[in-house]
């Protein structure tokens, strides 16, 4: 099976999302394996993490298997402040860093 990286720079917020979400669900509905590096996340809201669990459920009902890799301390804090890791951590998507 094809594995496909993508990575998300700077911001993934309520002003940027509508720019990624596009690609990202496409990716996530490809069959394929998806990597999301998460790295260069240095901001990110409610309505990022809010696509990163679309991104997560998508991939599910398209059987991708998905994981979020080396997430920002941007990301892992607002993870951990919404107590989402099991979330984000499921059979379809995986939270790693």
């Amino acid at each position: 099976m094809p594995v496909r990286r993508l990575n998300v720079c700077e911001a993934l917020t309520i002003h940027h999302v509508h720019e990624l979400a596009p690609e990202l669900i496409a990716a996530a509905c490809s069959g394929d394996t998806l990597k999301i590096d998460l790295s260069g996340v240095e901001r990110i809201d409610s309505a990022g993490l809010q696509l990163l669990a679309l991104l997560q459920r998508e991939a599910g009902e398209c059987q991708t298997r998905l994981e979020f890799e080396n997430p920002s301390p941007a990301v892992t804090d607002l993870v951990g402040f919404y107590r989402l890791h099991s979330v984000l951590e499921g059979t379809a998507g995986q939270l790693r860093a």
